[in-house]
C-alpha cells in the first residue's frame, strides 16, 4: 500500500461536520495501516490533524470545543488503542510512541516534519479561549491541567528499601495515599464542559520510555487517576538508562552509609537532599522539565499544577516552571523518611537552570514562559532537545514564584490547598476529609495515624514555618 495523499482522505466540505468519533476512528484506521512505514505513518496523522483542527476552528466555539477534546483523546487513549510498542531490545526508531506528544516530537525533543503548523495552531486556539471575548474584560475560568509524579506523591515506593524510586514510609508501600482517590475524583468531575472533556490529569515521570506500556496499563494508577490518564515518561535512550541505573547505584551507596553513620551515634537520619544526589536527581528533574515545555506547546490553554515531592528532582523542576510560565502553580509534597515526622524545605533562594539554548531555539524566552502567542509552541519543543547539553543560567527565586509555590504533607492539606485557588469547594474537601480519616483510622494503619492531621489550623501553621525557613 502506498502513503495516503490528504486528498484522498478527506473532504473538506464534511471535516466541519464531522464528529470527534468519526475524526478519531479516521486517525485510527490511518495508523493502523501497518504496511505503511511509521515515519509516513506520522506525517500521514499530521496532515490530517491539521486539516481537521483548521476547519474545525473555523466552526467557531463548537469546532475549538471538538479540537479540544480530540487531543485529550489522543493524549489519553491511542497509545492503548494501537498496541504502542515502547520497548525495543536492540535499536529504537526515532519515529517512536503513539501519543499526541510523541507524534509530535522527535525522541531527541525536535518538532518532526508536519508538527510546526499544528503547534501554531493550537497557541492560536488558547489565545481565544482563554482571553476576554470581543467587548468583555472578564477572562473565562481557568483550565486547571494537574501533571502529576508518581512515587512519593501518588503512593510511596522505596522500591524494598532500595530508594531507588522514592524514600517516604508515611503509609504502605505502593499503596495510595489517604484522600487521593476522592481528591482526583473531585477535581475531575469539575471540569469545563464547554472546552472539551472534563478535567483529567497527566503523569509527569522520570520513568524510563521501555516501561511506558505497563504504566499505561496500571490497575494502581487508573485506581487513584481514572481510567484515562495522560502519561509522559523520562529518558527514552538506553545510554541514559544504563548510566542512570549506574549512578543510583552509587547513590543508594552513599545514602545507605550515611544512615548506618547516623544510626550509629544514635542521631535521626538525615534526608537524602538535594545536594547529596543533584547529578541524578539535577537530571530527572530537568528531563521533566524539558517534557513539560513540551506539553505546555501542545496543550497551551491549560493552566498547569505540577504536584511532585521533595524526595528526588521535582524541586527542580518545579522551580524551573514558576521561572518560566507566570501561570503555573507548584504543589510540592513533603515526604517522611523515618516515620516520625515529614522532611523540612531548603530551597536555594538562587540556583542554576539549563542554559538559555532550550527556550530561544525558534521563539523568544518570554512567549515560551507565558505558554502561549506565536511561535510559543515552536520555540518550546525546539529548545527543549537542544538546551540539554547548554550551559547554566542562575535564577533568583522572586516572590511572585514563591507565591505559586505550595509545600503540603497530606492530601487534605492539597484539598485546603486547591480550595484557597478556588477550584475545589467546601464540598469537596469534606469528601477527602472523609477518605483520608476512614484510611488512617483503619487497624491496619494504627502506625501511621500520627502522621495524619485533619486540623486545617495545624496545616497552616506548618505552611508558616515552612515557608519561614524555606530559602537558603
Amino acid at each position: 500500500m502506498e502513503a495516503l495523499t490528504v486528498e484522498e482522505l478527506v473532504v473538506y466540505d464534511s471535516v466541519q461536520r464531522m464528529t470527534v468519533e468519526e475524526a478519531y476512528a479516521l486517525l485510527l484506521t490511518l495508523y493502523t495501516a501497518t504496511d505503511v512505514p511509521l515515519e509516513t505513518r506520522n506525517d500521514n496523522i499530521l496532515a490530517l490533524l491539521l486539516i481537521i483542527c483548521t476547519q474545525w476552528r473555523l466552526a467557531g466555539p463548537a469546532g475549538i470545543g471538538r479540537m479540544l477534546r480530540l487531543k485529550y483523546f489522543l493524549e489519553t487513549h491511542f497509545s492503548s488503542r494501537v498496541g504502542c510498542k515502547y520497548f525495543y531490545l536492540f535499536s529504537t526508531p526515532e519515529h517512536y510512541g503513539c501519543d499526541l506528544r510523541e507524534m509530535l516530537y522527535s525522541r531527541g525533543g525536535i518538532p518532526r516534519a508536519g508538527a510546526l503548523p499544528l503547534l501554531a495552531l493550537f497557541s492560536g486556539v488558547a489565545e481565544s479561549v482563554t482571553r476576554p471575548g470581543p467587548g468583555s474584560t472578564v477572562h473565562p475560568a481557568p483550565m486547571w491541567h494537574i501533571l502529576t509524579d508518581i512515587d512519593d506523591t501518588l503512593y510511596p515506593n522505596t522500591e524494598h528499601g532500595t530508594y531507588v524510586a522514592g524514600s517516604d514510609v508515611a503509609w504502605p508501600q505502593k499503596q495510595p495515599y489517604p484522600g487521593i482517590v476522592s481528591f482526583y475524583r473531585a477535581f475531575c468531575s469539575r471540569g469545563a464542559a464547554d472546552h472539551g472533556p472534563l478535567r483529567y490529569a497527566t503523569v509527569l515521570s522520570a520513568t524510563p520510555g521501555v516501561l511506558k506500556s505497563s504504566k499505561i496499563r496500571s490497575e494502581v494508577l487508573a485506581r487513584v487517576l481514572g481510567p484515562h490518564y495522560g502519561f509522559m515518561q523520562g529518558s527514552d535512550r538506553k545510554r541514559d538508562i544504563v548510566m542512570g541505573v549506574k549512578q543510583n547505584v552509587l547513590t543508594l551507596f552513599e545514602m545507605r552509609k550515611k544512615r548506618i553513620q547516623t544510626a550509629s551515634v544514635g542521631t535521626r537520619a538525615p534526608a537524602p537532599a538535594p545536594v547529596e544526589v543533584n547529578s541524578l536527581f539535577q537530571r530527572y528533574g530537568e528531563t521533566k522539565f524539558r517534557r513539560f515545555l513540551q506539553y505546555k506547546s501542545i496543550f497551551p490553554e491549560f493552566r498547569c499544577i505540577f504536584i511532585g515531592d521533595n524526595g528526588q528532582g521535582d524541586v527542580v523542576t518545579g522551580l524551573n516552571m514558576l521561572a518560566r510560565d507566570p501561570r503555573c502553580i507548584v504543589c510540592i509534597r513533603s515526604v517522611c523518611h523515618n516515620g516520625k515526622r515529614y522532611s523540612s524545605f531548603r530551597l536555594p533562594l538562587v540556583y542554576e537552570i539549563p542554559g538559555e539554548a532550550m527556550f530561544t531555539t525558534a521563539a523568544s524566552a518570554d512567549s515560551i514562559g507565558a505558554g502561549t502567542g506565536a511561535g510559543a509552541g515552536a520555540g518550546a519543543g525546539a529548545g527543549a532537545g537542544a538546551g540539554a547539553g547548554a550551559g547554566k543560567k542562575k535564577i533568583t527565586v522572586t516572590r511572585q514564584m514563591r507565591r505559586r509555590l505550595y509545600p503540603f504533607r497530606t492530601y487534605i492539606d492539597l484539598a485546603q490547598i486547591f480550595l484557597r485557588l478556588h477550584i475545589f469547594e467546601h464540598e469537596d474537601v469534606a469528601t477527602v476529609k472523609a477518605e483520608a480519616l476512614a484510611a488512617v483510622n483503619d487497624p491496619q494503619n494504627s502506625s501511621f495515624k500520627h502522621l495524619y492531621s485533619l486540623d486545617e489550623d495545624n496545616y497552616v501553621k506548618w505552611l508558616n514555618i515552612q515557608r519561614l525557613h524555606m530559602y537558603t
